[in-house]
């Protein structure tokens, strides 16, 4: 019989939950994913957009050149009011490019998702669908996770990476007020909706004839009292997002029909996209959409006994700005750091219950703030674009579309954020980036010994 080793269980195997699954391979730690839907590779999302601070964890994970070949470079930014007038239209990101090194990209999630799991090779079995996970046992040697379907899957740790509506979650409430139920401990549904969005991909909305000459992606935004629209339009594909606002927030879990979606297009149809484009036409050459709610929000306890959170789980952001999945990386990143030491640092290979919440503590204590400013950042640019009062339009129409403003926010405020984003510390790799702004975490380089 082998002797026992430390095994993580990964519940969900989204980008959040498969880039865990990579970042512990490469750390030598076992894993198990247990994804709840029948396939894994299923477009049932829209876009990702990324940094440079992200694509330096791409790069150690080894994918980052191969998405590069189906990403769009972010190059100019353009705002517009429901009249279709243009009230802003600037490269605003020649500044991240020449503070990091590079912009930023966009690209299908559903292509993302494919090119984690292909990249797994053989840990492909690792990953296992229909595993609707039920209950969680904890106890100081492990865990057990049971399944709808009567499986019984063992590990020493549980990472709950299964969204907003996190079943993992709502276990580990449950664990902790049955321990003790005088305990103050996050809600069943801890997040608000105050915002529901539509989106939608479709070809590319420019014109053929102009196409030579377009940037590789224009950012569109269009601004309006409770309503505001986002395209992410690319040479090749462009993805739409209607925001509105909902007649009273809520932290319920809500659903929307096709007569939902044909009404909320019916709100936006002669909202312009672009300077050419209206929302109906984009809408009528769609090739997938959806539609959903805005969750947003932070929970106070990310871990309970050999349980741990990540991503959604356990904090959600509107997507405008799109943290959420950069913000699930760095999660990723500070946790399996944490776990790679542990594991390193234990005599067996096998960290202790009280090692274990160690790291989980120092986790949460490490990623707290900047998730916090991530979920700041997010509302405030949602409430900027829908004009939640006054102040956020005149900041939207008269202020923000300001050169001024823009050497602002890419030179002093996004720099001192991006530049404290982590590395996996324990993989080698050369840096992918360099710009003005010097890297605080560097990426660990080859060893000439090892080269040699």
């Amino acid at each position: 019989m082998s002797a026992p080793k430390f095994k993580v269980i990964i519940a969900g195997a989204g980008p959040v939950g498969l880039s865990a699954a990579h970042a512990l391979r490469l750390a030598n730690i076992d894993f198990l994913v247990l994804e709840k839907r029948q396939n894994v590779v299923i477009d049932v999302g829209a876009s990702l957009a990324v940094g440079p601070a992200s694509m330096r964890v791409m790069h150690q994970l080894g994918l980052l050149e191969s998405l590069l070949e189906v990403s769009h470079k972010s190059e100019r930014r353009k705002a517009l009011t429901i009249d279709g007038r243009v009230v802003k239209d600037t490269p605003f990101y020649h500044h991240l490019k020449n503070n990091t090194g590079s912009t930023s990209i966009a690209f299908n999630r559903v292509d993302y998702l494919r090119l984690l799991y292909e990249r797994l090779g053989s840990d492909q079995a690792k990953v296992l669908t229909g595993k609707d996970i039920v209950d969680i046992i904890n106890s100081n040697s492990g865990v057990t996770v049971k399944c709808v379907d009567g499986t019984i899957y063992e590990g020493s740790i549980v990472i709950g990476a299964d969204g907003v509506h996190s079943k993992v979650r709502r276990v580990m409430r449950r664990m902790a007020l049955e321990e003790d139920p005088t305990r103050s401990w996050d809600a069943e549904n801890p997040f608000l909706t105050t915002y529901k969005c539509l989106w939608f991909s479709t070809p590319s909305l420019l014109s053929e004839q102009n196409l030579s000459g377009c940037p590789d992606m224009t950012v569109y935004e269009t601004y309006h009292k409770d309503h505001s629209i986002m395209c992410l339009s690319g040479k090749l594909r462009c993805w739409t997002f209607l925001y509105k606002k909902l007649p009273q927030p809520t932290t319920q879990r809500l659903t929307y029909t096709k007569e939902d979606m044909e009404e909320m297009v019916n709100t936006f149809t002669d909202f312009p996209i672009t300077e050419f484009v209206k929302v109906r036409e984009a809408y009528n050459k769609r090739i997938s959409s959806s539609m959903a709610s805005i969750e947003e929000g932070m929970t106070r306890h990310w871990s309970c006994g050999r349980i741990v959170l990540a991503g959604d789980s356990c904090h959600k952001f509107a997507p405008n700005l799109g943290l959420g999945y950069q913000s699930g990386l760095q999660d990723v990143v500070a946790l399996c750091n944490r776990l790679h030491l542990a594991v390193a640092q234990a005599p067996d290979g096998i960290p202790s219950t009280l090692a274990l919440n160690q790291v989980f503590q120092s986790y949460h204590a490490f990623r707290q703030g900047p998730a916090n400013i991530d979920a700041k950042l997010s509302a405030f640019l949602i409430r900027l674009t829908v004009w939640a009062n006054l102040f956020h339009y005149f900041l939207s129409l008269y202020i923000l579309p300001s050169l001024i403003a823009d050497h602002i926010l890419q030179n002093w405020i996004f720099p001192p954020i991006d530049r404290r984003m982590l590395v996996l510390d324990y993989v080698e790799s050369e840096e992918p980036f360099a710009g003005r702004v010097s890297w605080i975490y560097k990426i660990p380089t080859p060893s000439k010994e090892k080269e040699d």
